[in-house]
């Protein structure tokens, strides 16, 4: 399926981006932008799996079956998590507080779609897959979610600063002396414990 030198890159890049993702999982797994890390650092997984699967296969139905099952996991990577990712990964160097991380993960990301489009069958180098094979893939496809367009009544005309003020100084509880001028606080005085007479 890939020639040598390009399986060894790819298992080399594959092995950079499981460091990273280990590194930064626990800071970093409730962000968006890790949800399609974790997508992509397991596809990658899942064809390289498969590559040395089916090398170590000896029946050839049983090849070509895994051959097949590598080909649309990378071309469920190619064409679908990779461009989201991308857009994902361009936020984090946006932000500007984590920009190596984002840098690293941008030129991972790019490397990665190089070596997975030298597989036969992926991507534009070979033949497009159909959407309804990408959508045999197994892992994190997910539904289509339709939204319908509800007609949005007119928004109420905002409220002036005057009005604003005017309805916070009323919901303000006003506080209540409880004392008088003139009266003293009186302090109840605690009862002494062992405690108070070895501490003092």
């Amino acid at each position: 399926m890939l020639p040598k030198d390009k399986l060894e890159r790819l298992q080399t890049e594959y092995a950079i981006l499981h460091l990273v993702y280990h590194r930064n999982y626990n800071q970093h797994r409730v962000a968006i932008w890790w949800r399609y890390l974790n997508m992509f650092h397991r596809g990658v997984r899942k064809v390289l799996r498969g590559i040395y699967e089916a090398e170590e296969t000896k029946k050839i139905k049983r090849r070509e079956e895994i051959q097949k099952e590598v080909v649309l996991t990378a071309n469920h990577l190619v064409l679908r998590v990779m461009k989201r990712a991308y857009y994902h990964f361009n936020s984090v160097i946006a932000l500007g507080q984590f920009v190596n991380l984002g840098f690293v993960l941008v030129a991972s990301l790019s490397a990665l779609r190089l070596l997975l489009m030298e597989i036969q069958g992926v991507g534009v180098r070979g033949r497009q897959v159909e959407p309804e094979e990408v959508a045999q893939v197994e892992d994190d496809v997910g539904e289509e979610v339709v939204f319908e367009l509800v007609s949005k009544a007119p928004p109420e005309p905002l409220m002036s600063m005057d009005v604003m003020a005017e309805a916070s100084i009323e919901q303000k509880p006003k506080k209540q002396k409880s004392e008088k001028k003139g009266e003293k606080k009186t302090k109840k005085k605690k009862k002494k414990s062992a405690i108070d007479d070895i501490f003092g």
